[in-house]
């Protein structure tokens, strides 16, 4: 399965997930939703009333992976396993492995990027 593949397949995966995805702000928002991806809080409030409005059992953490966006991470983490939210850090680390993206709002570009290369270069991306 080459890069594009795992990329498409971990979007899918996203797409059907039915618990919230937290971000950091609007144009991250806009990339995912651009993929098609539905339910996005961002983080324009204090982060214990964005946990505490969440109605899901479970929670997809997608915030950058700067020095803010970690730390952003493992606070909502501990707020959400007080909430008794499951917090999900997975698509996070997978998207950052699979496209070297330093900011949820590079994510939309670079995608379109790796699909341009796979399919009209015809590159084989691992």
């Amino acid at each position: 399965m080459n890069k594009l593949e795992k990329i498409n397949r971990l979007l899918r995966e996203l797409k059907e997930e039915k618990a919230v995805k937290i971000v950091e702000g609007k144009k991250d928002k806009e990339s995912l939703e651009k993929l098609g991806i539905t339910n996005i809080k961002t983080l324009k409030r204090p982060l214990q009333e964005v946990t505490a409005g969440i109605k899901e059992k479970k929670a997809i953490i997608l915030t950058d992976y700067d020095r803010t966006g970690t730390k952003l991470a493992e606070r909502l983490k501990e707020l959400m396993e007080n909430e008794g939210i499951h917090p999900d850090l997975t698509y996070k680390k997978k998207f950052r492995l699979l496209t070297g993206i330093k900011k949820i709002e590079e994510l939309f570009e670079r995608y379109e990027k790796i699909k341009e290369e796979v399919l009209t270069n015809g590159k084989n991306l691992y």
